[in-house]
């Protein structure tokens, strides 16, 4: 898949299993807890909001999205990028200087110069 079809969650998922922190969150893994009313416990509710929160965060961000970011950063730092070995940052083009011609010591003594 390309990068920009992959979310966080998807892998985190794919690695980890389910998001949820408890399994009587979870929408793919649920299993009932002991707490003899689910409904109105306060804790499954909790539970149910940080997977919920989770979840729209992982699911919302790629890989692209993400190596993106990191570049974005790094360009702006001037941080080299560990898998080009070089700053990626739009630099002005200075012009060469021009090139000096060397004198050769034996065409200097030739014509009466003297040699530097």
């Amino acid at each position: 898949m390309p990068p920009e079809r992959i979310s966080f969650g998807g892998v985190i998922r794919l690695i980890d299993g389910p998001l949820a922190p408890i399994a009587c969150v979870s929408q793919t893994a649920y299993e009932p807890c002991t707490c003899p009313d689910q409904e109105h416990c306060g804790l499954h509710m909790l539970m149910l909001d940080v997977r919920n929160s989770l979840a729209n965060i992982l699911d919302r961000y790629t890989l692209a999205d993400t190596v993106e970011l990191t570049l974005r950063k790094m360009r702006r730092d001037r941080v080299p990028l560990p898998f080009l070995g070089v700053i990626h940052v739009p630099v002005p083009m200075a012009m060469p200087a021009p090139a000096r011609k060397r004198r050769r010591p034996g065409k200097a003594a030739a014509k009466g110069e003297k040699k530097p």
